[in-house]
């Protein structure tokens, strides 16, 4: 059992949160911690965690200390130890008769948890099963196998519907965390590695990569591609061996210059090799070779990982052609009322349905919802992104051709690629979402703008597309199309421009990483903005395009700006050679 760094003994608002006992759920517990701290940020919080599980807690920024439990020590031997620390609180984030009894055993005065047999008189806020919660469906291996044998015959063409998000089991630690004052909102999972454990993960399995004499075939590739085919109770909650190996010869077939990892434990080490035999090249079987902390450092090194889905339908959604998006009915003559929190304002929508107000309210940053209800309508529930005042950072980031590839602004294969293809046929460009999700990752908080001359209409079809290509969620600026008194069709320039002096009005102390592509006017725009407003743009980072995609998009604009600019300026063709000039820059941080 190890010491915290420091003793918690007849402090205030002492909270033990005892942990759960396996790796993939210990992870779906982090978003809870996060805001526990949020709503007690003086508060001193402790978890008691298994030992196996010690290393996953090192550097987390949620908590105080770290108590840790060896396998087979008896519920009062821990009880023990824990009444020495003088606990006021203890969250039980476990359902296990065990985990209250520890609780109990140790005097602590307030012991919260689900209700469940056998332990409800152990607690003393014993908690229902929040609203949506979902019980998880268990499967016999026998079963596994016939739904495997049946897969693509029965259900060919049946739509599923994918389960609700409410129902994913993050939900209920952070129900348990509101008992305690938290935001049950969600968060993305959160571990910590350091730069160190990074360089001392490479030096170890990644040998040639930071100049050391003997290379190895990790040496001579640019991407690492993460695979996690393993499952503690095996077959019934992993996705075939063959599938895995399917996905990896694909991949190695459209880019030969990756490499995939293949990481697990000891106990799925034999997968992990059926799945490198299979692929037949291209997979490196690291499974069992590495600790806790150089798995976590591995991960954050790939680029992709790909491991098992949940209970996730086998057919995709319905297709959406591009053109469904365009076909829609503007409401603009009825009043519509915003409910946030306890304020409640009517507006009516400008021309085209679209609701553009500001709002006096005082909510805590990050996304919050919204309803919206006319008279006659049910309410509709959104979400908006509300900004710390303080935020120093954020990012501005252009769409056709910096995050979705479209080769705009060629109007007939722009038509083709917006009217006539499935929206699941658009590609991302390559690297662009990763980079938004290390810039999002190093600046907790910063705001994402999707600036887009595109018409409200597609704002669906791009969300989905965002959530698909992990994108981090941001706001979305587009257009209205249609005539204004002087031309058949709004000015997409003018709207940029005008969007991005609202934003430095709006925010005056935010300096703005500008994410654009030499297709269109991106540079232009950009650079006068910057000329403008040197002191709130961090920098200027373009995308350039192929030369293909440069005769599509009909040419290149010319790179003007940069020459005499008083911001940097950075420019690469993906998204990892813009990472790499905005790290040397001292812009992001890995």
């Amino acid at each position: 059992m190890t010491a915290p760094p420091h003793s918690f003994a007849g402090l205030p608002d002492c909270i033990l949160i005892r942990g759960v006992n396996w790796l993939g759920d210990a992870v779906m517990t982090t978003p809870a911690l996060q805001r526990l701290r949020e709503a007690r940020p003086r508060a001193r919080l402790v978890l008691l965690t298994q030992e196996k599980l010690a290393g996953l807690w090192q550097n987390h920024p949620s908590l105080d200390g770290l108590l840790t439990c060896a396998a087979g020590e008896s519920p009062w031997a821990v009880a023990g130890r824990l009444r020495a620390e003088a606990f006021s609180t203890a969250l039980l984030l476990p359902n296990s008769p065990r985990a209250a009894l520890e609780a109990w055993l140790a005097r602590i005065p307030q012991r919260i948890g689900y209700a469940r047999p056998w332990r409800n008189w152990l607690l003393t806020q014993p908690l229902p099963p929040r609203p949506g919660q979902a019980r998880m469906a268990k499967r016999s291996v026998r079963e596994i196998r016939r739904l495997i044998r049946r897969s693509g015959a029965s259900t060919a063409g049946a739509p599923v519907s994918p389960p609700p998000r409410a129902s994913h089991q993050i939900h209920d630690y952070l129900h348990l965390a509101a008992a305690l004052g938290a935001n049950p909102e969600p968060l993305a999972p959160r571990l910590e590695v350091t730069a160190d454990e990074l360089r001392q993960t490479e030096e170890a399995f990644l040998p040639g990569k930071r100049g050391q004499a003997q290379a190895s075939p990790l040496a001579v590739s640019r991407r690492l591609l993460g695979l996690c085919p393993g499952a503690e109770y095996g077959l019934a909650k992993r996705w075939p061996a063959e599938r895995f190996a399917a996905v990896a010869r694909a991949v190695v077939r459209e880019d030969a210059n990756c490499l995939w990892l293949a990481l697990g434990g000891p106990r799925d080490w034999p997968v992990c090799e059926e799945v490198a035999r299979r692929a037949g090249g291209g997979v490196l079987n690291l499974a069992g070779q590495t600790s806790l902390r150089q798995l976590m450092a591995l991960l954050k090194l790939c680029r992709v990982v790909l491991t098992r889905g949940g209970d996730a339908p086998k057919q995709r959604a319905a297709k959406v052609r591009g053109w469904r998006s365009f076909f829609s009915i503007p409401v603009d003559d009825v009043e519509v009322t915003i409910s946030i929190g306890s304020v409640e304002r009517r507006v009516r929508p400008e021309r085209g349905g679209i609701v553009d107000v500001r709002i006096p309210v005082d909510l805590r940053t990050g996304w919050r919802k919204v309803r919206l209800r006319t008279d006659d309508t049910e309410p509709v529930t959104t979400k908006v992104f509300i900004v710390d005042p303080d935020a120093p950072f954020g990012i501005v980031s252009n769409v056709d051709d910096t995050v979705m590839v479209t080769a705009l602004p060629r109007p007939f294969l722009a038509a083709w690629n917006t009217f006539v293809l499935d929206e699941h046929a658009r590609t991302p460009v390559a690297g662009m979402a990763v980079l938004y999700e290390r810039l999002t990752r190093a600046n907790p908080g910063a705001p994402v703008i999707y600036l887009s001359t595109g018409a409200w209409n597609v704002a669906p079809t791009l969300t989905r597309f965002m959530a698909r290509n992990l994108y981090p969620r941001g706001a979305l600026l587009l257009t209205d199309w249609g005539p204004t008194h002087d031309r058949w069709f709004r000015s997409g320039q003018d709207h940029k421009r005008s969007s991005l002096e609202r934003l430095a009005q709006e925010f005056p102390g935010m300096k703005w990483l500008l994410i654009g592509d030499d297709g269109q006017h991106d540079e232009s725009i950009y650079g006068d903005f910057a000329a403008a407003h040197p002191d709130k743009v961090a920098g200027v980072a373009i995308r350039q395009l192929s030369p293909g995609e440069a005769v599509l998009a009909g040419g290149r604009s010319k790179a003007e700006h940069e020459a005499g600019s008083a911001v940097p300026w950075f420019y690469s063709p993906d998204g990892a050679g813009l990472s790499k000039q905005l790290v040397a820059a001292g812009l992001l941080t890995l």
